[in-house]
């Protein structure tokens, strides 16, 4: 064995080598785990076994491990079915499916009935919904401006700019949506700075539509 203890360190070391010059962090981990699972044995066969190093060689293979699934499991492919597919390629196709899939777990789907106030002109709005199934109204002074089909969003000047509503929201049909809490979104998008810009994306390219007042 004492013989094989010299290979073992230098293949420890050309993997930890490797492990720094690759970019993929699973796939740095993958190589320091079994850099550290090389260099045990070397340890233990010396005349003395090292047994402070080797007891820290398994805290590092032990979090890297540990590391390792969860970037594994974070990188499974993502499924959409049934309304969140539709949802994702009425709206949110520059999004990956990942990424919305993250996003749709801060919200909640909603529905409402005709008649229904979605927002109210001059009050403070505290949400983003996009509509998934109906119309809405949007309305100032019993006189309606528009029309908002699936695919468009209410509150998102709100989210946006800090101001309040400058119109009432009314549900014309029965209605179904996303709607997101402006706390949820502000605690969670800036850990996130790519989904966050996606999704400002998203909301302005409504906006401008709206303004606009084109078929989109």
């Amino acid at each position: 064995m004492s013989l094989l203890l010299p290979y073992l360190a230098n293949m420890a070391n050309v993997l930890y080598l490797i492990s720094y010059l690759v970019r993929d962090i699973l796939w740095l981990r993958i190589f320091a785990i079994i850099a550290g699972s090389s260099l045990i044995p070397y340890y233990y066969f010396q005349a003395t076994p090292l047994w402070d190093v080797i007891i820290w060689n398994f805290v590092f293979i032990s979090i890297n491990l540990v590391l390792s699934v969860v970037l594994i499991m974070e990188r499974r492919p993502v499924h959409l079915v049934g309304d969140e597919l539709k949802l994702y390629r009425l709206v949110f196709d520059q999004l990956s499916q990942r990424d919305f899939k993250r996003l749709l777990e801060l919200g909640e789907w909603k529905e409402t009935q005709p008649e229904s106030m979605v927002a109210s002109n001059g009050k403070e709005i505290d949400q983003v919904i996009v509509i998934y199934e109906g119309e809405l109204s949007v309305r100032r002074n019993d006189k309606e401006l528009a029309q908002l089909s699936p695919g468009h969003f209410v509150g998102e000047m709100g989210y946006l700019t800090g101001k309040k509503a400058s119109a009432d929201v009314v549900a014309l049909t029965p209605a179904r949506y996303v709607s997101w809490s402006f706390e949820s979104l502000r605690k969670y998008l800036p850990k996130h700075p790519e989904l966050r810009a996606a999704f400002q994306n998203v909301l302005g390219a409504d906006l401008v539509c709206k303004l606009r007042r084109d078929s989109c």
